[in-house]
């Protein structure tokens, strides 16, 4: 290396911007105050580039920095340069609030498809550049599948989210869905069905809750619903609800890496509307 030049580590980068200062303004007042600094670091700051350069970039005349020919050839590739870094701020600055990608929302298909899939287009509509994968949860497939999972908590107390989900994911309440039995409009009480077969030996025994709701649909029983899937049924009715009336708490559980991304906020604000719409009967 030239004994007369910077270092790498003793050159600023920064300095190229007044070297693009003074070319636009032309005198070294017009460059220090676009720049909101004094003269002298103007004078100081491109010395040091030249230096580095090895290279005269301006000329002073009575009207002005002139711009060298070789000056000249710098600025051209400085320009294409800051027109890249300003569109790649540019960039980083709306993905910081710009809603897009993919959001993998898994779900057990009875809310699927009466609590969430209703309101799906609100969702798409608002956020044009996202779009979603609905995956039907159940008891054996796992939550770390997807991007968001909703589903009910163990039971209605917020240390119960714990006993459900892993150590790594985000739990956060959605809700409170009050729940009934029902039974099919017309038909018998009759035992002929359930969600498990833990009280006593059943003819049918299901672990699917939208295969329990066709069951009960067909008179083959009765089952506990949210009132929300219940009182939506026209082929159902009430038969009691609880005293004092019997709740599951709803959750959502979110991957970590999402927590603070728009897309992320953007599905709570949505699963939230969908989770008040459903209750409000």
């Amino acid at each position: 290396m030239h004994a007369g030049r910077l270092s790498m580590q003793a050159f600023r980068w920064d300095n190229f911007q007044y070297v693009l200062a003074l070319h636009r303004c032309e005198t070294l007042s017009g460059a220090a105050a676009f720049l909101g600094v004094n003269e002298t670091t103007v004078s100081r700051r491109l010395a040091q580039t030249e230096q580095y350069l090895e290279s005269r970039l301006f000329t002073r005349r009575s009207t002005g920095w002139v711009a060298t020919e070789t000056c000249q050839r710098l600025i051209m590739r400085l320009e294409r340069v800051k027109g890249e870094l300003d569109e790649a701020q540019a960039e980083l600055s709306e993905s910081r609030t710009r809603v897009y990608g993919t959001l993998r929302i898994a779900c057990e298909p009875i809310l699927m498809n009466r609590m969430l899939v209703p309101g799906l287009s609100l969702l798409l509509d608002q956020y044009p550049d996202l779009s979603c994968e609905l995956i039907s949860l159940n008891r054996n497939s796992p939550k770390s599948d997807a991007d968001v999972a909703v589903c009910f908590a163990a039971d209605s107390s917020a240390e119960s989210y714990e006993s459900i989900t892993p150590p790594t994911v985000v739990v956060s309440p959605l809700g409170r869905l009050q729940l009934g039995l029902f039974m099919a409009s017309g038909s018998v009480a009759n035992d002929y069905v359930s969600e498990r077969n833990d009280n006593g030996p059943l003819r049918i025994s299901v672990d699917s809750p939208e295969t329990l709701l066709s069951c009960v649909r067909s008179g083959l029983g009765q089952c506990v619903l949210p009132l929300g899937v219940g009182l939506r049924e026209s082929q159902l009715v009430l038969v009691q609800t609880h005293q004092p009336p019997w709740f599951r708490e709803l959750i959502q559980i979110s991957q970590p890496e999402l927590d603070g991304t728009p897309r992320l906020a953007a599905c709570t604000r949505w699963l939230n509307d969908c989770v008040q719409r459903f209750v409000d009967l």
